[in-house]
């Protein structure tokens, strides 16, 4: 009896052992999209999803799948040896119809946004890029963005 539950408990420690845990050489931040500005919000939104480590698994193998695949013509930077000096953005719901939409947004730089530091009074300082999406208009290939329509069907466009 002491035996078997011996190794009960070794095969549950080493089952737990082996699920891997998502902690990447990059920085980066979860958005939940109950936070962001309405604006932002999506009209198909249902709720927000919480990304798991497997999901963040499937995400970095997209996006490392795409990037590989891409002419290194379409973005300079962007490719699979300087994937993780981009900093990322995460933010994941439930649509309507029960898809898991994925936005990532990657950032080699912060650039800067007049700031206010007293009343009247405003400096430019880089961009608080972990309150607030960064999209720039103007994207060279310092700043991507990964839409994953279906990320259980890896449906998705870099650009």
């Amino acid at each position: 009896m002491k035996e078997t539950n011996f190794l009960a408990i070794l095969l549950i420690l080493i089952l737990a052992s082996c699920s891997r845990q998502f902690n990447p050489s990059f920085e980066y931040v979860v958005f939940n999209i109950d936070s962001l500005e309405s604006a932002w919000k999506p009209d198909d939104l249902l709720m927000n999803y919480e990304l798991t480590d497997s999901d963040f698994f499937d995400i970095e193998e997209i996006l490392e799948d795409t990037v590989s695949k891409r002419p290194v013509s379409e973005y300079h930077y962007l490719k699979l040896s300087t994937l993780s000096k981009f900093k990322r953005q995460y933010v994941a719901y439930k649509s309507e119809d029960g898809k898991i939409i994925v936005w990532v947004y990657g950032i080699c730089e912060l650039f800067e946004v007049p700031t206010e530091v007293s009343p009247g009074k405003f400096e430019m300082k880089p961009v608080n890029w972990k309150s607030m999406i960064v999209d720039p208009n103007d994207a060279d290939d310092c700043y991507w963005r990964l839409k994953i329509s279906d990320l259980r069907n890896k449906d998705y466009h870099l650009f």
